[in-house]
């Protein structure tokens, strides 16, 4: 194996088919999760799809701040780009569900792009959540009003592990899940 593409995004919204990217950050690892690059570009958003209040609220980033990056397929080819190697690299995310989705969607709307993608990112993807869920069993529940809890957000399993992180930045939070990942390697009992 020759190693992973830690990769988080933050986004305009939820939905793979309405919402797109607005800010990707990728490290590139090798087996044993040492550094080999980082990445991280915004996203043009065109005025046709709308920002949501909620993702403009908790990432900062607003249209004007967008209106002079590239276009979404070319921030994704130099995604893609990035991860080149000689292999191709397991996809890790925090929440490799939402991650993967939104990053397929992407790709599938420019030629060739997923085909791109089958051949740099290998699958099948490495979730640092559920590995967080399956290793971490003392990480404390916060109550919200309506008597449902959160346990394993990013930002929850980060303090629990004393990790700063300034969430809903893409890089930020990507820092920290591959924190978290080593942590968890290494009570199991890996390097």
């Amino acid at each position: 194996m020759s190693g992973f593409a830690f990769t988080d995004l933050e986004t305009t919204g939820l939905s793979e088919s309405d919402d797109r990217i607005t800010q990707i950050a990728a490290i590139r690892t090798d087996e044993n999760f040492k550094i080999r690059g980082v990445f991280k570009m915004h996203v043009y958003l065109p005025d046709e799809i709308e920002l949501s209040d909620y993702a403009r609220e908790i990432t900062g980033i607003t249209r004007e701040s967008l209106q002079r990056e590239p276009p979404e397929e070319i921030v994704i080819r130099a995604y893609l780009d990035f991860c080149y190697s000689d292999d191709p690299l397991v996809f890790a995310a925090y929440n490799k569900q939402f991650d993967m989705r939104m990053i397929i969607a992407a790709c599938h709307r420019y030629p060739g792009m997923y085909e791109l993608f089958k051949k740099r990112i290998k699958t099948p993807a490495y979730c640092v959540m559920k590995a967080a869920e399956e290793h971490l069993p003392d990480v404390p529940r916060i109550y919200r009003e309506d008597g449902k809890y959160s346990q394993y957000k990013l930002e929850l399993v980060a303090k629990h592990l004393g990790i700063r992180i300034k969430p809903h930045d893409a890089l930020e939070d990507i820092a920290a899940t591959l924190k978290i990942a080593k942590h968890i390697r290494r009570i199991k009992g890996g390097r």
